[in-house]
């Protein structure tokens, strides 16, 4: 189910296409060029919650997030890789990371994803694909929807073994397209 803030963004953008808004004057004034500061200030804010949103169902609410990069002196990187080109270059990289008892997947604060419709980030048991179909060939395993296109992120790994699997897959589920994957070795020691 939507959240009601992706209607009133939806809506907003109906309104700003079609010319019109509830008050009967539209969004674009006579002799402007763009939408009223009004209405891209509700669709701002309609982004600004849904990002926040889906923060919260990725399971790291935005206070644990800080929480943990608070604490992040206690935490171990188990496994890591930097990513691979497959569709796009992404720089930065993918790490497992326990903070005892738990597991993450963490993606590095200089990770840059381009955007694109759909993006999640999945678990392969191969150190390498090119294609969906070798992904699912591969034992995908979805995690989440990417939270952000750039900067650091965590992912709960609660319930899944990550010792099974040997790659972080980021792409793209409508499009059915590998953005990017990054083989996940084990750490080097400090």
């Amino acid at each position: 189910m939507k959240p009601p803030v992706f209607w009133l963004v939806l809506a907003s953008l109906v309104l700003l296409v079609s010319g019109c808004s509830s008050s009967g004057s539209g969004p674009v004034s006579a002799g402007a060029s763009g939408p009223s500061a009004e209405v891209l200030a509700q669709i701002e804010e309609g982004l600004q919650s849904q990002k926040a949103s889906l923060v919260e169902s990725n399971g790291i609410s935005v206070e644990n997030r800080q929480k943990y990069l608070a604490f992040e002196n206690k935490s171990t990187v188990l496994r890591e890789g930097a990513f691979s080109k497959v569709l796009f270059e992404v720089p930065g990289k993918a790490m497992v990371v326990q903070r005892p008892p738990d597991y993450f997947l963490a993606l590095s604060g200089d990770v840059s994803v381009r955007r694109g419709p759909g993006l999640s980030v999945g678990l392969i048991k191969a150190r390498s694909v090119k294609t969906m179909h070798e992904a699912r060939e591969n034992g995908l395993q979805e995690v989440y929807s990417l939270i952000d296109t750039t900067g650091y992120q965590e992912y709960d790994l609660s319930g899944l073994d990550h010792t099974d699997y040997k790659a972080l897959i980021l792409y793209s589920k409508p499009l059915d397209l590998v953005w990017a994957v990054a083989p996940l070795d084990r750490a080097r020691a400090n």
